[in-house]
């Protein structure tokens, strides 16, 4: 059972409480609609792309204007001189509040990944894994990661963060009235394609330019992330090259650590460049 995304921890219990046997699904981590239950029309009426059915256009993050009927003039929605977004939610994250989300019942964890990238997700992904994991290991460490895990969500497209509806009516603060530009704070840099475990290169395909010299984070799906700087990379012919700036382009990179097809690089936050 789904639930909608309206429902308060207690409510939440109480379900579980009285259907002990069915599994309850929720939204713990992503974009939050402005609608409730996601029941938007607008991205329909102006996109043709049915939010009910898993298509939506977000066109509740653009910024808008009144038109007055008579003379037509465009008056701007503003409160500063940044505007207003006055559809558009913060995001939702519930990292550090894991145990709530267990003592409440709810067995699968729903990440809203609608429109986002392969990196979004993979981060998401693995950190609320880790989470999990972490906490049913020992609460302690979980406790003590919080710090890390809500430093690693943030370092990736997302809106401001907010628990939703989870511990009560929202507010305003709830709200990105002002500014609903995402916060990007790393660049996604390359996925691996595969990796050579006697030569210690990987091949792997570039998703935003990088050079000698940069120092990049190794993302896997699983244990640390590592971090270390590039000095070595060849293209597909062999020949040693110092950057990476071509779209898609395969480059092979030494790597210190053992890697795997599908783990991710992106670029360090003190990297010079």
């Amino acid at each position: 059972m789904i639930l909608a995304r309206e429902l308060h921890l207690e409510e939440v219990g109480e379900i579980k409480m009285r259907v002990p046997n069915i599994e309850l699904e929720t939204f713990v981590h992503g974009s939050m609609c402005m609608a409730y239950s996601g029941r938007c029309l607008i991205s329909n009426f102006m996109n043709y792309r049915d939010a009910n059915r898993g298509h939506c256009s977000q066109p509740c993050r653009w910024s808008y204007m009144l038109v007055e009927e008579k003379s037509g003039d465009a008056i701007p929605v503003y409160e500063d001189e940044h505007g207003a977004y006055i559809f558009s939610s913060k995001d939702l994250s519930m990292i550090a509040h894991i145990p709530d989300l267990v003592n409440a019942g709810i067995d699968s964890y729903k990440i809203e990944g609608r429109m986002k990238s392969s990196y979004y997700v993979g981060i998401v992904t693995k950190i609320y894994r880790e989470a999990i994991d972490d906490y049913f290991d020992d609460p302690g460490l979980y406790s003590r990661k919080i710090p890390y895990y809500q430093s690693e969500l943030s370092k990736m497209s997302h809106r401001e963060y907010t628990t939703g509806f989870y511990y009560g009516k929202i507010t305003g603060e709830d709200h990105a009235y002002y500014d609903a530009d995402q916060i990007r704070i790393q660049d996604y840099l390359a996925i691996v394609d595969s990796y050579d475990e006697c030569t210690g290169f990987c091949l792997i395909e570039q998703r935003n330019k990088f050079e000698i010299g940069e120092k990049i984070d190794i993302i896997r799906a699983s244990g640390e992330i590592y971090t270390q700087e590039i000095n070595i990379m060849l293209d597909e012919d062999g020949v040693q090259i110092s950057s990476a700036p071509h779209p898609k382009q395969k480059v092979r990179l030494k790597v210190d650590v053992p890697v795997k097809k599908f783990d991710m690089f992106r670029r360090t936050t003190d990297s010079n460049n």
